[in-house]
């Protein structure tokens, strides 16, 4: 039977945004009629509807007018004021293992759903690969970008210079401190193209062009860039901490090693340092090439990872709204 469902999510262009449009097609392609909300605006055309799904923001308005409340929550943003709210939901679904076990001990197991998630297909087998890194942040100030960008400044002290590194990120906190220099000042090899904004024709294309993707994210509710480059086989270079250091596809032997951590909401954050993206990123040059010489490669398939999940979670998602009577 199909189901009449709701969504409610930040509409403003974001990443919440992205991944109700994600979960809007999924559904739709399943028959169901689906109609998203913006958390703070009052719409008259809000029905009661079979399942209301939220993403992370809850809407209180809308927690009677469906027969099941469904919530996807970001542990790292969610805002204990809505933990009065949490009685309404009847399942908790979760887009890591790390968040399953934070809201299992929150909420209790009988309420938690792994799902996992999926991230946009940006693959382009027909551009050509080329021995650079890549690193996309976007606006977000979790994902160590500062480390990345020193770990490129760092001196040689004998040894090869690093690949060329394309960066795109924006906020006070990357714009303050690099914007304000010259890169030839900063990255003597001038080997480093920075992008505080680019098209997202352009992003697909250099994270196709890119063989290295180096995301040290500090916590991820989901990993969308992350999995965004396993998608376009890449050799992805995260951190080793949860949840981004238990991905499937990830180069294990190049997870960078965290130098700090700091409580955050229900999560922690994780803080790498330069010397340590560094080393790793060189490692991973190492690995590929060594790969390349022998005409082989042990690594875990990225792309194949990346289908073998998404194939996961829409399984996990169609079963429990087709199981909505």
């Amino acid at each position: 039977m199909k189901k009449d469902i709701t969504i409610v999510s930040s509409m403003v262009g974001a990443g919440l945004e992205r991944e109700y449009l994600l979960l809007k097609a999924l559904l739709e392609s399943n028959g169901d009629y689906v109609m998203g909300v913006h958390y703070t605006d009052m719409n008259s055309q809000l029905h009661p509807s079979d399942i209301m799904i939220s993403f992370e923001v809850v809407a209180p308005r809308t927690l009677n007018l469906s027969k099941e409340n469904w919530l996807f929550p970001n542990s790292e943003w969610w805002d204990l004021r809505n933990d009065q709210f949490l009685p309404y939901f009847s399942k908790i679904l979760c887009k890591t293992q790390d968040c399953y076990d934070i809201w299992c001990k929150k909420v209790g197991a009988n309420k938690c759903v792994y799902t996992s998630f999926e991230a946009r297909d940006l693959y382009k087998p027909e551009i050509q690969r080329e021995y650079k890194f890549l690193h996309v942040a976007g606006k977000s100030e979790h994902k160590n970008t500062e480390s990345v960008l020193n770990a490129w400044a760092l001196p040689h002290d004998g040894q090869e210079p690093l690949p060329p590194l394309t960066v795109v990120a924006r906020g006070p906190k990357i714009e303050a401190p690099f914007l304000n220099r010259r890169l030839d000042d900063m990255f003597p090899d001038k080997n480093v193209t920075y992008h505080a904004m680019l098209p997202d024709d352009k992003i697909i294309e250099l994270m196709n062009t890119h063989k290295f993707h180096v995301i040290p994210s500090m916590y991820e509710g989901f990993g969308h860039v992350i999995h965004e480059g396993l998608g376009c086989d890449a050799f992805v270079i995260t951190t080793d901490a949860r949840p981004m250091n238990t991905y499937e596809g990830i180069v294990r032997e190049c997870l960078i090693p965290v130098s700090g951590v700091t409580p955050y909401r229900l999560a922690q954050l994780n803080q790498v340092s330069a010397i340590s993206v560094n080393n790793m990123v060189r490692k991973a040059v190492q690995i590929l090439k060594s790969e390349e010489a022998a005409q082989e490669s042990e690594r875990p398939n990225a792309r194949e990872a990346f289908l073998k999940n998404r194939e996961f979670f829409q399984r996990q998602i169609l079963d429990l709204a087709n199981a909505v009577k």
